[in-house]
């Protein structure tokens, strides 16, 4: 009996902490793509562009947003990945011709609320010349140049058999 009542306490502070939390965490923010894409499968190239659409679900203004570029970590033995592949054993991209590696280059953006951009790696920083208010959002286009690396890890090509994964330049999540 007397077990009742400091179950129902625990009871009552689990539903508050829930209802509280998803109060916190009740909007996500939402991203369309619009791609178009040619493969050279000869030379292992991807030619693209995209339109992406950003809705700004949250209750915060963005003053700038990022993307991945994940192909970047295919670049060369400086990257994140070249690194702690080889630090874990796997030498195979470490010592990769250069040929045989693959990158993302972003050839243009197109936005009217776009001030600049900057690459660091496999991020791509854009800084917003209006800020995306909440319940809004944006368009911009990007054009884009993927050199499709060997296969090393989820993204690449062994001849003529080809492996995509994160392929595109694709919005980091923000929470």
């Amino acid at each position: 009996m007397n077990l009742i009542k400091p179950l129902k306490v625990i009871l009552l502070l689990l539903t508050c902490f829930c209802l509280a939390s998803q109060s916190l965490y009740a909007w996500q923010q939402q991203v369309d793509y619009s791609l178009s894409v040619k493969l050279d499968d000869r030379n292992h190239y991807l030619f693209g562009s995209e339109i992406i659409t950003y809705h700004n679900n949250s209750p915060d203004t963005l003053s700038e947003l990022y993307l991945h570029l994940y192909p970047n970590a295919f670049k060369d033995k400086n990257t994140v990945y070249a690194r702690e592949a080889y630090a874990a054993g796997d030498d195979f991209f470490y010592y990769a011709d250069k040929d045989d590696r693959g990158w993302i280059d972003i050839l243009d953006v197109r936005s009217n609320v776009m001030r600049k951009y900057e690459i660091n790696g496999t991020i791509m920083r854009m800084e917003l010349s209006a800020p995306c208010l909440p319940d809004s959002h944006i368009v911009f286009g990007l054009t884009f140049y993927l050199k499709i690396p060997q296969i090393f890890s989820r993204l690449g090509h062994a001849n003529n058999h080809y492996e995509f994964t994160q392929w595109y330049p694709k919005v980091c999540t923000y929470d």
